[in-house]
C-alpha cells in the first residue's frame, strides 16, 4: 500500500497537497481491506520464489513441515501453499496424450 501512495506521489505531484497521505492510506485501507482479489505481495521476485520453492521441494519428505519453516524462517502453512502452488504447476507442465 506504502508503495502504490509512494508511486503516484512520484508521478501526480499535485495530489500532495489535496490531502494528508496518512488519511487516503486509512480511507482506502478501510474501504478495501479484506476484499478478495486485493492482496499486494510486497518484495520476492519470481525468481527468489522459485528459489525457495526449489529449497522446500529438496527439503521435504511428507512429514517435516515445521522444520523447513523454521529452516527457511518461514510460517508453515507458507511452506504447504508453496508445495501445493509447485504440485500444480508440475501438473499443468505435464503434456496430455
Amino acid at each position: 500500500m506504502d508503495a502504490i501512495f509512494e508511486y503516484l506521489l512520484r508521478e501526480h505531484p499535485a495530489i500532495a497537497g489535496v490531502a494528508d497521505s496518512e488519511d487516503l492510506k486509512r480511507l482506502v485501507r478501510d474501504q478495501f481491506g479484506g476484499q478478495r482479489g486485493l492482496y499486494i505481495r510486497r518484495g520476492k521476485s519470481t525468481e527468489d520464489q522459485r528459489r525457495r520453492v526449489d529449497q522446500i521441494l529438496e527439503l521435504f519428505n511428507g512429514r517435516n513441515a515445521s522444520e523447513i519453516a523454521r529452516r527457511l524462517g518461514i510460517g508453515r502453512a507458507t511452506v504447504y501453499r508453496l508445495l501445493k502452488q509447485a504440485r500444480r504447476d508440475r501438473v499443468s507442465r505435464v503434456p496430455v496424450t
